[in-house]
């Protein structure tokens, strides 16, 4: 997966098939998201719900390409999509962060190596020049 899918995550609708009554009027609904998010990205989202203060909160957790919610059918369409988006908006945020600070980390590395994989070859030219 790219880094910007990453950092772009969304709902992109609810998986019928898989959607299924859990109990009384209670129904596991799987909301399809746009990509399969990473490890962190999926533990910054269910920290970030579970800490969240919402007051028609229901139970939501990462499941691969889906978030799955514990709730009425009528509250996916009265709120609680856009409940989720706006803490999928965070996280993406968060990890467009975090994407960001290891590019950038990596890169460094990267030049940090250049320069000593320089210095190991000119000290060896004028090693092998004295000879």
């Amino acid at each position: 997966m790219r880094n910007t899918e990453q950092a772009s995550i969304k709902i992109t609708g609810m998986d019928a098939n898989r959607t299924y009554k859990f109990e009384g009027a209670i129904y596991h609904v799987y909301l399809t998201l746009s990509a399969s998010p990473s490890a962190d990205w999926i533990d910054d989202f269910n920290r970030s719900w579970r800490d969240h203060f919402y007051m028609m909160k229901r139970h939501a957790q990462v499941e691969g390409a889906y978030i799955r919610v514990d709730c009425p059918l009528v509250e996916i369409e009265t709120g609680l999509k856009s409940e989720l988006g706006k803490i999928i908006q965070e996280v993406n945020a968060r990890e467009a962060e975090r994407i960001s600070r290891a590019e950038k980390a990596r890169t460094e590395q990267e030049v940090r190596e250049k320069e000593e994989r320089a210095m190991i070859e000119a000290t060896a030219k004028r090693v092998n020049d004295l000879e």
